[in-house]
């Protein structure tokens, strides 16, 4: 029997795949944040954080991904996030979320800025309204332990930046 070399090609692929991370909000006064980005087709993205509980990756296209960060602590979050492709060709991507859970004065709905929000959640109050959203008590600007009218004005007065 003649037996002939056999001919094998192969395509080596060292690429290292692409993917991006969208903005995340930070510093953020919530302790739980959603991190989304692009992954180059079929690649499979982990995250990885020392101070914060990881969600499980899930893909909503083929070209997406999207993961729940919660349980931040208070500070800087390092979140380590990867890629892999199917060669096994990795990409290594970092990103920073800071839990500042400080109280801003006149933020009455609790989300970290200042806003016109705002200014209805304490007018509603004054009016004896009680708001849709939580009442963030700590945003009391003059140390009364209430929410009124001097809340009212200085948040409307942050409002158009004289302030």
């Amino acid at each position: 029997m003649v037996s002939f070399p056999s001919i094998i090609e192969a395509t080596l692929n060292k690429t290292q795949p692409v993917f991006t991370i969208n903005p995340v909000t930070s510093p953020t006064n919530q302790d739980s944040q959603a991190l989304s980005g692009t992954r180059e087709a079929m690649a499979a993205i982990t995250a990885a954080c020392n101070t914060a509980t990881v969600g499980t990756v899930s893909y909503p296209t083929e070209t997406t991904w999207n993961i729940a960060l919660t349980n931040l602590t208070e500070g800087a979050n390092a979140i380590t996030l990867t890629a892999r492709d199917a060669a096994g060709n990795t990409t290594v991507t970092a990103t920073i979320i800071s839990l500042d859970r400080t109280v801003l004065k006149g933020d009455i709905n609790g989300n970290g800025s200042i806003d016109l929000t705002d200014a209805v959640m304490a007018m509603q109050i004054l009016s004896h309204v009680t708001p849709a959203q939580p009442i963030n008590k700590k945003a009391d600007i003059d140390g009364d332990g209430k929410i009124g009218l001097p809340e009212v004005i200085f948040i409307l007065q942050r409002a158009v930046d004289l302030r």
